[in-house]
């Protein structure tokens, strides 16, 4: 019997140390796997405050536009920041509220000063929670209306009784889109990259269906997105107009340029004809700093350009001819696969070649930009073009040849390779509702020159906002491109 206690009690003994044992590793493992959890939780808040930290940076920038002159890495916060992540504002009065720290620094792309309308700069933010640390990178570059394909303040056309504007069957977008209006939609036009407009609605033509008229299919091949943010036009090209004056040229009163293939360009211009003893002025060089103003005058524009130049004029842009690069960007949709630099012939049919150094354009009106009733059948416009008081659009657009009244037939195709900005929508030309096919005018081809994105026409107007070009977090392994910089921050 006395053995059967020892037994019991050896037993009782043997089975709460088992238990201690047991206990104590699932205390400890209890404990590691709190620990865990609250690293990966400082982990996840550090990234989320560092990426706080960086909006409020273009937050920043956005309110303050930093000179293109700076040079210098900066802190705009004049040092490190307390992020509280209380649901109410008074409990973040007590320092057990801080959920981290963080730091920040803008640092401006060194080249800024020769592209003050396309500036860059690096943003850094270093957040620590605890004894986390992340930081995040992210290179940012000022936004700019030549990012667009296609962009209007209104899709109406005319002073008092304002009439829509209709995209139609054969018409074909390539490139981003975007309105501050809405789109009247006549038939199946193409859209290929993303369409963005601020009301939340279209404007169908045959709704309810017209059954003798075809159906209302627009393609919108990169998506539709309605409700989105507005995008404020300027009305006047200050930056363009002080490089004019500041190294570039100014014409005063109405001028003739014709662009010339071995980038010179003709001048007619009564001024600038007695000071230099010539009419017209041909063999003139380009503006050493890409920027060509006329003030008080309408500039009438022709020609094959061969260079980086922005034109702009208080008044009005006319083209009378085809204004064209003299050689396609190796990049675009005009160029094949494999094309070799400066050897391979775009597939266009304009016998140019292929370059990696093509031609940028930017035309500017702050009133309109006409393409006059004598331009050519199937003209074509290399550049991006910005009406910013009234429209781009076809001198006697909705007039025929035989009204006697300088009208127009079906010209062809209006091709844009570039862009169009304007503030309120321009018609290029009629069209039969029955059949949504061209009447007069052009029926349109705008395809997106991709190179705006990143790099636009010297001195164009910018939208005030930012672009997230690319991002990193500085892991030494880890990069992330955007989906583009066509993509914007906030505004779609």
């Amino acid at each position: 019997m006395k053995n059967n206690k020892g037994f019991i009690l050896i037993l009782t003994y043997l089975l709460i140390v088992t238990l201690a044992i047991l206990g104590t590793a699932f205390f400890s493992r209890s404990t590691s796997e709190r620990k865990i959890a609250n690293v990966d939780k400082d982990n996840i808040l550090a990234a989320n405050i560092a990426e706080a930290g960086i909006n409020r940076v273009i937050a920043y920038l956005r309110v303050n536009q930093p000179s293109a002159d700076l040079d210098a890495p900066f802190d705009p916060f004049s040092g490190t920041q307390t992020l509280c992540a209380e649901a109410s504002l008074s409990n973040c009065a007590s320092s057990t509220s801080a959920s981290g720290t963080y730091s920040a620094s803008i640092d401006p792309a060194d080249d800024n000063h020769q592209h003050p309308t396309s500036s860059r700069f690096t943003i850094t933010v270093t957040a620590t929670v605890g004894q986390i640390s992340r930081t995040l990178s992210t290179i940012v570059q000022t936004d700019n209306f030549a990012r667009f394909a296609y962009f209007s303040d209104n899709e109406h056309y005319g002073k008092g009784e304002r009439h829509p504007v209709w995209f139609i069957s054969g018409d074909t977008i390539t490139g981003p889109t975007h309105t501050n209006g809405h789109f009247h939609i006549a038939g199946s036009p193409v859209f290929n990259d993303r369409v963005a407009s601020v009301d939340d609605y279209l404007t169908y033509y045959h709704t309810p269906p017209n059954p003798t008229s075809p159906p209302d299919n627009p393609q919108f091949l990169g998506g539709l997105t309605l409700g989105t943010e507005p995008i404020n036009m300027p009305n006047q090209a200050i930056a363009l107009h002080t490089a004019s004056v500041q190294g570039g040229m100014v014409l005063n009163g109405d001028s003739i340029i014709v662009l010339n293939s071995n980038g010179t360009m003709k001048i007619t211009n009564s001024q600038y004809s007695t000071q230099h003893a010539c009419n017209p002025c041909d063999g003139v060089a380009l503006p050493t700093n890409n920027a060509l103003y006329v003030s008080g005058g309408n500039l009438t524009l022709s020609g094959t350009l061969s260079g980086s130049l922005t034109v702009g004029t208080n008044r009005d842009i006319i083209i009378n001819d085809n204004v064209k690069y003299s050689k396609v960007p190796l990049n675009s949709t005009f160029c094949p696969a494999g094309s070799v630099d400066n050897v391979t012939l775009a597939n266009d049919g304009s016998g140019r070649l292929c370059s990696s150094s093509a031609s940028t354009l930017g035309i500017v009106a702050e009133k309109q930009v006409i393409v006059s009733s004598s331009a050519p059948y199937n003209v074509e416009i290399d550049g991006s073009i910005m009406a910013m008081d009234r429209s781009f659009m076809v001198e006697n657009w909705n007039l025929d040849s035989d009204s006697g009244t300088g009208g127009i037939q079906h010209k062809g195709t209006l091709k844009i390779f570039g862009g169009i900005i304007q503030n309120q929508r321009g018609p290029v030309g009629t069209f039969n509702s029955e059949t949504n096919s061209i009447s007069t005018g052009y029926s349109k081809n705008y395809i997106y020159d991709s190179r705006f994105a990143a790099s636009p026409p010297p001195y164009f107007p910018q939208t005030g906002d930012y672009l997230k070009l690319v991002w990193q977090e500085n892991l030494g392994f880890e990069y992330y491109n955007a989906p583009g910089p066509d993509v914007p921050l906030i505004n779609e």
